[in-house]
């Protein structure tokens, strides 16, 4: 009997992405230990697919129109559509898996993913517990693992064998990119004010560009850190007399700004999904909260992140950056 092809397609946004990667972890695990074995391809979103690749969890691919081409004349034999978007429209499966928003376009799902969707059901207590209470995940993080529950295993299965620290989901760096900062000589902040990557900083998640740029000027003045700053919006305007603040925003690609995360000292910025990365390399962080909190979207690495909800001022994040450089030098 043909092993079964399983294809994830995972969100579009680079958090959400970057957040379903415990759950795809723990099938890796659930599959070593109970079977059955699964020919499994992830999608990535285009612009992350070099960083899940070199994670080396399961096989990843782009999205390309000759993969759904071709699932046309050889469906896979499950697929899950983790993004209600037009992204995945065209590729067909023998049985698919989703969740559809009002008013947009979305592949044809034949089966309703409910947890997808928190406020329509919820998974399991002792599984949401046991997720919180032992890798102290978020719910954000803790809702794919209903893919799990869809797939066959119980929550007795998860519980036996899922194992998740910080030595998880380690990157083969030096596959992923050769390219190293020249600022990678000095001591620096990696600083990144968008609230999404790629949108403009000014919405209602994001901190002002103007505390960030302070905090920086702090960084400096109190622990001789530089601060380079990352992101595609690049509207807001640094300061041009202060020879400590490097500007990269439009400069890097992804990847080079996850290995200019790996030379830092730290991350600082909103919940985005360029912080979700600084987790994912292991790099601690400063997450300002304004509309969330650190249990409904913290990171995967939950150790690793410094949250600051709500602050008024430059002044108010201070504590976090200290208590970051503190338990990180």
């Amino acid at each position: 009997m043909k092993d079964e092809r399983l294809e994830i397609i995972l969100p579009n946004s680079l958090s959400e992405a970057i957040l379903s990667l415990a759950c795809i972890d723990c099938l890796r695990q659930l599959q070593e230990k109970y079977g059955p074995s699964r020919n499994v391809v992830i999608y990535p979103p285009d612009r992350l697919v070099e960083v899940i690749w070199a994670l080396k969890l399961f096989e990843t691919n782009l999205l390309e129109e000759t993969v759904k081409l071709h699932s046309w004349f050889m469906p896979s034999d499950k697929a899950f559509f983790l993004d209600s978007s037009a992204r995945s429209l065209g590729l067909r499966s023998k049985e698919s898996f989703g969740y559809k928003l009002k008013g947009q376009l979305h592949a044809n799902h034949k089966n309703h993913l409910a947890f997808l969707k928190p406020q329509e059901a919820e998974l399991p207590r002792e599984l949401t517990n046991f997720l919180q209470t032992k890798f102290k995940l978020s719910a954000a993080a803790i809702k794919y693992f209903g893919i799990l529950l869809t797939l066959g295993y119980t929550t007795a299965q998860i519980k036996s064998c899922f194992a998740f620290s910080q030595s998880s989901l380690e990157l083969k760096v030096d596959e992923l990119n050769t390219w190293k900062p020249t600022v990678a000589k000095q001591s620096y902040l990696v600083f990144c004010a968008e609230a999404s990557y790629g949108k403009s900083e000014s919405t209602s998640k994001a901190w002002s560009f103007d505390n960030f740029v302070a905090l920086a000027e702090s960084a400096y003045n109190e622990h001789n850190l530089m601060s380079v700053f990352v992101g595609v919006d690049s509207k807001s305007v640094l300061p041009k007399d202060k020879n400590f603040l490097l500007d990269l925003r439009q400069k890097l690609s992804l990847v080079q700004v996850a290995q200019l995360m790996r030379y830092s000292k730290g991350f600082v910025g909103n919940d985005s999904g360029t912080l979700h990365l600084a987790n994912l390399m292991k790099n601690p962080t400063i997450c300002i909260y304004t509309s969330s909190t650190p249990e409904n979207r913290g990171p995967l690495f939950s150790e690793l992140n410094f949250p600051v909800c709500n602050p008024t001022s430059p002044e108010a994040a201070l504590n976090g950056l200290k208590n970051m450089l503190i338990k990180n030098v």
